[in-house]
């Protein structure tokens, strides 16, 4: 089943599976509550989806028979640890090769997971800086906002001395020289969410 948001991913998509012989393409309206109307004693499918529909399926549907593969443009560790810690079976970039999207459809028919290689790139970035502590990224947090120093000490009621000294840590942690880099490293190894991508 195909429940991808952006039209030109989803008739690609749809050219490509249709083109396998053993890959059934399935109706669906779109929406999670569709998966319902399986036939009894199917094998469990595959929702190919975007990130946002994907974690509706798995959020809207816990026992479903339907597994999902998420197809997004861009691989982050933070949208790739969410998906799978909610339920998602598989992540694949819209650029990965041919052969690995469809290893990644059959891995998680089989009910394994799969990551494509800058999917698992991403993930292995997002760990790969110092332990950030829960209040260091609630600092972090608030610099990606653009906040000053004197408004995150007032957002999280913690003395402006406090989160000189957070700034400080993340600033080492993330090997970044200002506020800004630090914001942007964080971003881009999905420490912290980029504005307007959330799930």
């Amino acid at each position: 089943k195909l429940m991808h948001c952006n039209p030109v991913v989803s008739a690609g998509l749809q050219a490509m599976l249709r083109n396998e012989r053993d890959f059934d393409l399935l109706p669906c309206d779109g929406t999670p509550s569709d998966t319902a109307r399986l036939p009894s004693g199917r094998v469990p499918c595959v929702v190919v989806a975007d990130h946002r529909q994907g974690l509706r399926q798995v959020l809207a549907d816990p026992g479903s028979r339907c597994r999902v593969l998420v197809v997004e443009a861009v691989s982050r560790g933070w949208a790739v640890r969410t998906a799978l810690q909610s339920g998602v079976l598989g992540y694949a970039a819209v650029d990965c090769p041919l052969p690995e999207l469809l290893q990644g459809v059959r891995s998680v028919e089989r009910g394994s997971r799969f990551l494509c290689a800058s999917a698992s790139q991403a993930m292995a970035d997002s760990f790969a800086v110092g332990e950030i502590t829960a209040r260091e990224l609630d600092v972090l947090r608030l610099l990606g906002s653009g906040l000053d120093n004197k408004s995150i000490s007032r957002q999280l009621d913690i003395a402006l001395s406090t989160v000189k000294v957070h700034v400080q840590a993340v600033l080492t942690k993330l090997n970044a020289s200002s506020r800004t880099a630090a914001a942007v490293e964080a971003m881009r190894l999905g420490v912290i969410e980029v504005r307007g991508e959330r799930a």
